[in-house]
């Protein structure tokens, strides 16, 4: 069996499958306890994937399931969220530069593990699987409100997505975060993908960091969150 965890702090969301262009007026969320984490994982695996030992650690509002994406400018149509804060706070317009929930739960180790502070209100999915395949291969955005005011300071974001079990090369994964910033071994979290810049774009306040892969949403009229990343993909050789 192969264990594939979802951590996040802050909000993150994950593809499901390709969609239609139907036009709908606002991204739809629908959070915990309605949804439960089994439920979530149906939307991850794919058709003949078998798998068990389905956990949730986190608040109720911080996990679900999304549709309409494709009515925002999110670039993922359906699939599920995991965020520090709350469900609620996802659909539009952007209209603070702090919205969000304390739902005072406990950060998560393996993630404070790549990023550069104590993490807190961590969203974890977690569950062992069986693939058919060679390759695990996701899509994903990552988004924050600590975007863009708090780049570059102590307080710093962070999404990964851990894997272990057998690696086809030899040995094992143990907590293998496939979850990087492109062409590099760097961890998603907003100090390393950014504009390096103050709320509004106005003020620099630090270099722009891999800033090919960021959304600046400030403004932005179908998502609250003021930036996320461009959908990225993370993949990762296994044993069928």
């Amino acid at each position: 069996m192969k264990k594939f965890v979802q951590l996040i702090s802050k909000s993150i969301f994950i593809w499901l499958i390709f969609f239609s262009q139907l036009i709908v007026a606002q991204i739809n969320i629908m959070p915990g306890p309605g949804v439960t984490a089994i439920d979530m994982v149906e939307n991850i695996v794919g058709e003949g994937i078998i798998y068990d030992n389905v956990t949730f650690t986190g608040a109720n509002a911080s996990r679900g399931i999304f549709n309409n994406g494709q009515s925002t400018n999110l670039g993922i149509a359906s699939g599920i969220f995991l965020t520090s804060g709350a469900g609620y706070v996802i659909p539009g317009p952007n209209t603070s530069t702090s919205a969000g929930a304390n739902n005072g739960t406990p950060g998560d180790p393996t993630l404070n593990s790549i990023t550069t502070s104590t993490t807190y209100d961590a969203a974890v999915l977690q569950f062992d699987f069986i693939p058919e395949s060679d390759t695990l291969r996701f899509k994903y955005v990552f988004g924050s409100e600590e975007y863009n005011e708090w780049v570059g300071s102590s307080f710093n974001d962070v999404f990964g997505y851990f894997v272990t079990g057998p690696n086809p090369m030899g040995g094992q994964y143990s907590n293998k975060n496939i979850a990087l910033v492109p062409g590099t071994n760097t961890s998603v979290k907003i100090n390393s993908i950014n504009n390096g810049y103050s709320p509004g774009g106005v003020v620099p306040t630090g270099p722009c960091m891999n800033c090919q892969y960021y959304d600046d949403n400030t403004g932005g009229l179908t998502l609250e969150y003021d930036g996320f990343t461009v959908v990225l993909v993370a993949f990762l050789v296994v044993v069928p």
